[in-house]
Parts: structure tokens; C-alpha cells; sequence
């Protein structure tokens, strides 16, 4: 029963990407981001146009204790909500985009099963398998692009475990970088009914979650996610350079990281080292991207807590020479009354995972 409980809520995965996501009238959900250093949460609800915010929170985790965390968070969004749907990311989770023969999806899910030692570390047995079709109508050589998720199974009962002792139930389990994709997509809806020239197809955008220990790249084209990296660089390692070279603590290496101005030049200065890492690997997954996919990364956005470091935005744009602009949810956000609008707005960059775990709804 419970293999089977799991199995169900890894099947409603890829409803997180979709151009409407229906739900009942008024009935709002919680996306929970459970990370090691910060947790957050949003709640909404679909209004019969847009989306609402209800609810918000963050909540930093302290002695690395995440349980204590969550439950503070949950108290500050003190909601009688019953969906909650949360995501896993980092070790034991994969995304994969290849390329398959073409074939129904019920007969790719078995082959995927079947071969997935083929593309993936892990056995069979330990893993639970998703896929999407993400063909943009072009048929190469009778084959299909597929996008695949992997999870590890006893990292899934983990995070299961947490949400009952919670006294929670999980509604969702999907993965981080699927749910930032989703918000990402959300907040360019305006552009989904444009039909694009062959011309401009061949042009994509990333977006660039910058976190404490990682950083995440998706790569989109044609209103979807075609490609996404784990970066094992963020916040944490510029907080490093600048304690170190700086002669500063944390807490003050972390306040000259993210508000002065007048330091900025003395920031990035030590932070250079990191940085420059950085854009290799950034500039590596474009590079693999447009020889694999034959489109080019023309703009970045930027979110995270790590993209909080004074001038960043403005030393990739040099670097990679392409535009680098903060990432902003959809401007037809509406908010209920309880909710200060540019509070919210001015966090939003921490909030993109929470806020895509919350679009979710289970079919």
C-alpha cells in the first residue's frame, strides 16, 4: 500500500508543468521548500483569472536542525490548508533531457524502466522514474525528446516521514528544479500564445537560482524547460572568501555580501576566485546546451539568496556577455489583504521554488 501511495504521488509529477492548472474555487495550497539553511513556504490560491497570494514565510534553520524549522514556519503561515506539496532536490535526484524512438508514454515509461541503468547511477529497484514527452512538433529521424526525473526511493520516504511527523500530509513530492520552472513559467504566460518564427525558436533563456550551497540552471526554449544543472558553487562560498579575506565573522561577512555598496568593489575582489569558477561553469552548460540543442542563451535570470551579492548581476553580464536581469514572479500576482504586496516582491528571488511547489495540483 505504501509503494503504491508513493508510486501515485510520482505519477501527478509533470502536472507542474502545464498551461492551466484547474483547481476548485477558493481552495488554497502550501508549497513547502525544505532546505538546509533556509525554509520556505507560499501559500495560494487560483482565483478565476490569476493567482493569490495568501501567505508567506521564511524561516532560517539553526544547529542544522530542519524539523524545528519547518514547524516554525508553518506557525508563521498558521493556514488550515490541506495541500501541501514539497520537493526534493541535490544527491539522489536527477533530470534528465534525451532523446528516444518515438512512442506512446505508456510504453516510454516501461522502456525507461527497463533501460534506466542506461541513463542513470542507480539501480532500478531504488528508483522511481518519471517522463514527459517535450517534443516541439519537429520529427528527427522518427525519435522524441523526453524529459526524466528520477528519484531516489528512501530519500522520498524521508521526506514523507518528516511531512507525518508534521502532522502533515504530503499531497506532492517533486523535485526543486522542476518547481522553479514552474513558477518561471508562470510568470511569462504572456508570451505562451505567440507563435514564434522558426527563426526566433532557435533562441532560448536561463534562468539562475543562485543557492546557499548550489546553484541551479534551466535553460528554456519554446515556453519550457529543455535543459537543467546542478553548479556545486553559491552563497556559502562567497560568505567564505570574504570571511577569509576580509578578516570578517559570518554575520558580518554575510551583511557586506548582500547591502553594501560603498564595499562592493572589496567584495567582489575576494569573492574573484569563486567567481570566475562560476562562469566556466556556467559558460560550460551554455556551451553543451547549444552544441546539443542548436539554440543560443540569449538572456539570464537571476534569483536566489546567493544572488544577493553586490554586483553580481552586473559581473556575468560582462563575463558571459549576455543580459543578466533579477528574476520577478508574474505581474498578475493578486494578494489578499493580510499580505504586503512589496514585502513580498522584495523576497521573491528566496521564494521561486515554494512558489512553483504551490502552483501544483494533483489531477
Amino acid at each position: 500500500m505504501f509503494k503504491h501511495k508513493i508510486q501515485n504521488i510520482i505519477d501527478t509529477y509533470f502536472s507542474l508543468i502545464r498551461k492551466y492548472i484547474p483547481v476548485g474555487p477558493q481552495e488554497t495550497s502550501i508549497g513547502l521548500d525544505i532546505g538546509n539553511y533556509q525554509c520556505k513556504a507560499v501559500e495560494v490560491v487560483r482565483t478565476s483569472k490569476n493567482v493569490k497570494i495568501m501567505n508567506w514565510a521564511v524561516e532560517p534553520v539553526h544547529d542544522r536542525d530542519v524539523l524545528s524549522a519547518v514547524r516554525n514556519l508553518l506557525k508563521k503561515i498558521d493556514s488550515e490548508s490541506k495541500n501541501v506539496f514539497t520537493g526534493l532536490a541535490g544527491q539522489g535526484t536527477l533530470i534528465r533531457f534525451i532523446r528516444m524512438p518515438r512512442m506512446p508514454v505508456t510504453q516510454l515509461k516501461d522502456s525507461l524502466l527497463i533501460e534506466s541503468d542506461k541513463y542513470f547511477p542507480f539501480p532500478s529497484n531504488e528508483i522511481y522514474i518519471d517522463c514527459q514527452i517535450i517534443d516541439d512538433g519537429q520529427i528527427k529521424d522518427n525519435k522524441m525528446s523526453v524529459l526524466v526525473a528520477v528519484a531516489k526511493k528512501d530519500i522520498v520516504k524521508d521526506r514523507l516521514q518528516m511531512i507525518s511527523n508534521l502532522g502533515l500530509q504530503a499531497n506532492f513530492i517533486g523535485l526543486h528544479a522542476i518547481a522553479a520552472a514552474n513558477a518561471v513559467i508562470e510568470g511569462q504566460k504572456e508570451t505562451r500564445s505567440i507563435s514564434l518564427p522558426a527563426s526566433v525558436k532557435k533562441e532560448a533563456f536561463a534562468f539562475l537560482d543562485v543557492g546557499e550551497a548550489k546553484s541551479t540552471i534551466i535553460i528554456f526554449r519554446d515556453h519550457g524547460p529543455r535543459f537543467t544543472r546542478e553548479i556545486a558553487i553559491g552563497g556559502k562560498d562567497f560568505t567564505q572568501k570574504i570571511m577569509s579575506l576580509l578578516s570578517l565573522d559570518f554575520q558580518g561577512a554575510e551583511k557586506i555580501k548582500c547591502s553594501s555598496q560603498d564595499k562592493q568593489e572589496d567584495v567582489l575582489k575576494a569573492c574573484h576566485p569563486v567567481l570566475m569558477n562560476f562562469v566556466s561553469e556556467i559558460r560550460l552548460s551554455f556551451d553543451y546546451f547549444s552544441s546539443e540543442d542548436g539554440a543560443r542563451v540569449i538572456k539570464i535570470l537571476l534569483a536566489g539568496q546567493g544572488a544577493r551579492l553586490q554586483g553580481l548581476q552586473d559581473f556575468l553580464t560582462k563575463e558571459l556577455e549576455i543580459p543578466v536581469q533579477a528574476w520577478a514572479p508574474s505581474p498578475d500576482l493578486e494578494f489578499s489583504g493580510n499580505v504586503d504586496k512589496q514585502d513580498f516582491l522584495a523576497q521573491a528571488d528566496q521564494l521561486c521554488v515554494a512558489l512553483g511547489l504551490a502552483l501544483t495540483k494533483n489531477d
